[in-house]
């Protein structure tokens, strides 16, 4: 099956991929999810601020309405 836009064709994907699965956020994703908020929204390079991977820490794992 093929659809088109256009004169371009476009082709179905040559490998079929199941969904990923999502995993609850821990204290370990900290550092990651950190230097992805910085790179995203304060959109500045080098080294993530101390004080970041608290912060994130404290909304979204320690939170009294946090889902654990």
């Amino acid at each position: 099956m093929s659809a088109a836009i256009g004169a371009a064709p476009i082709a179905p994907p040559a490998v079929q991929t199941r969904a990923g699965e999502v995993r609850s956020f821990t204290l370990a994703d900290l550092p990651g999810v950190a230097a992805l908020f910085q790179r995203v929204f304060i959109r500045k390079a080098g080294p993530v601020p101390p004080a970041l991977a608290p912060c994130l820490a404290e909304i979204f794992l320690e939170h009294p309405w946090s889902d654990p």
